[in-house]
């Protein structure tokens, strides 16, 4: 069978580097336009190409054609450091030798996915050498393979976790798949999605592969079914029609209990609310008005004991000691204790009122700041 003007052998090598490895992780995903092919590190990583398209859906991803067609015919005139070979289009920012990105990648030079993303040979790598300490054999923390021959480039780690290592594909392939959603595998620390751009690894601004092709949308549709004892549905509980009577309708508080609309009494919403959570929401109400009314009584009971002058006196307060203030807040705090005790709603085990509690201390510092 013939090709079409613009169809590739899967045997046509990248136009830029020359060569026809498959593998996303090293080299990037192929992108094709018109008669070109090229790797998608080629395109990053190259020197001398910019990025001159407005949006990414200019050319390869803003790789305009014309430029990567002069680069394609500039690399072909370039000599690879490694393998003595034409197609090298990547640069040591330091001392300006050229080489293949596969090449590069299988002499341990290192390239940074970010702002100019600069490359450098083995010869002049920025990555600060982290070797771990002690005998102990390490494990990578993605493949669990044994971690041997350390090399600050092959062997990533982090500020967050420094004495954790993986190795330097295993993390290329986990960012390549996690996109937004890359953090540390040991910490969870968000950071670490930038820091690892700088070594070696790129890290595409997309969402998570597995958010993707609907992989998981069974995950966010829940299945109804009809919790009726003696459901007339006569093809089952679990059917649900789009119209009529045998639309199941959800509980609108916990979405667990469900019914077919002819299951249901006539004179239940099609949004109401579970015996269950009907339950649970008037405890809470109770809760709060009980709440309210300890305060107001509590409130009230600082008002009568604020008038009365056997507990406060104009003249005695203005000749009374700290001592003398210190033990009558103590009193007005016991009694307050016993009326909250003696509230027939009151539980022991209840949860605090932080807020009722807070506004109890300020009215106690308003008398005090008064007393003084």
């Amino acid at each position: 069978m013939a090709l079409n003007k613009f169809q590739h052998p899967p045997s046509k090598p990248c136009s830029i580097c020359g060569l026809n490895d498959d593998n996303p992780a090293i080299l990037g995903d192929f992108h094709y336009m018109k008669e070109l092919k090229v790797h998608y590190y080629c395109l990053l990583l190259s020197t001398n190409m910019c990025q001159k398209g407005k949006k990414d859906t200019c050319g390869i991803l803003g790789f305009l054609y014309r430029d990567i067609s002069n680069e394609a015919k500039d690399a072909l005139l370039r000599i690879c450091k490694y393998c003595k070979k034409p197609g090298a289009s990547i640069s040591c920012h330091t001392c300006n030798i050229y080489y293949h990105n596969l090449c590069g990648y299988k002499n341990n030079c290192s390239s940074e996915f970010f702002g100019e993303y600069f490359s450098y040979c083995n010869q002049h790598i920025l990555q600060e050498p982290n070797p771990p300490l002690g005998d102990e054999e390490l494990e990578c923390g993605i493949c669990f393979k044994p971690m041997v021959d350390y090399n600050p480039v092959s062997w990533i780690t982090t500020k967050c976790c420094n004495t954790k290592y993986v190795h330097l594909e295993c993390m290329r392939k986990v960012a390549l798949t996690a996109g937004y959603y890359l953090s540390c595998i040991f910490c969870s620390d968000q950071q670490f999605r930038e820091d690892v751009k700088s070594q070696n690894v790129f890290v595409p601004d997309r969402d998570a592969l597995w958010e993707k092709d609907d992989t998981f949308l069974c995950l966010y549709k829940k299945k109804k079914r009809c919790g009726h004892i003696k459901c007339l549905c006569v093809q089952g509980k679990d059917f649900e029609a789009k119209t009529g009577l045998w639309v199941i309708h959800s509980c609108k508080v916990c979405s667990i209990k469900s019914f077919h609309r002819g299951c249901m009494k006539k004179d239940l919403p099609d949004d109401f609310t579970c015996n269950i959570c009907q339950k649970v929401l008037n405890d809470k109400e109770a809760i709060n008005y009980t709440n309210n009314n300890m305060y107001l009584s509590s409130c009230s009971m600082f008002n009568d004991l604020s008038q009365n002058q056997e507990f406060v006196h104009t003249n005695s307060v203005m000749e009374s000691s700290q001592a003398e203030i210190d033990e009558a807040m103590v009193e007005v705090w016991n009694v307050l204790e016993k009326t909250r005790k003696d509230e027939k709603e009151y539980k022991e085990d209840e949860v605090p009122d932080i807020d009722r509690m807070m506004k109890d201390v300020a009215f106690l510092k308003k008398i005090a700041d008064s007393i003084m």
